[in-house]
């Protein structure tokens, strides 16, 4: 279990190792969460908008829904993780 590898490496002294293992599970996350809101952004914007309701739109507007839904998609994250 990784809770008590950093146990051990926190006991031993090993303070910069698991700052550095820490930093690295940090980036991990970021880098996932970063990559499913870019992912949410450009579904609704190419898939939903301009695929499946046939609207269109230039380069611009899809780009604009696009930042949009990731705003609110990460408001909708905040929220939910404040309510847990």
């Amino acid at each position: 279990n990784w809770f008590y590898f950093l146990l051990f490496l926190r006991r031993k002294g090993m303070k910069k190792v698991l700052a550095i293992l820490l930093a690295a599970i940090m980036a991990a996350s970021v880098s996932t969460a970063d990559s499913q809101l870019l992912t949410a952004g450009s579904a609704i914007s190419q898939n939903l908008l301009r695929d499946f309701l046939h609207i269109k739109m230039s380069e611009k507007v899809a780009m604009l829904f696009a930042r949009l839904t990731i705003v609110v998609v990460a408001i909708v994250a905040v929220v939910l993780a404040f309510q847990t």
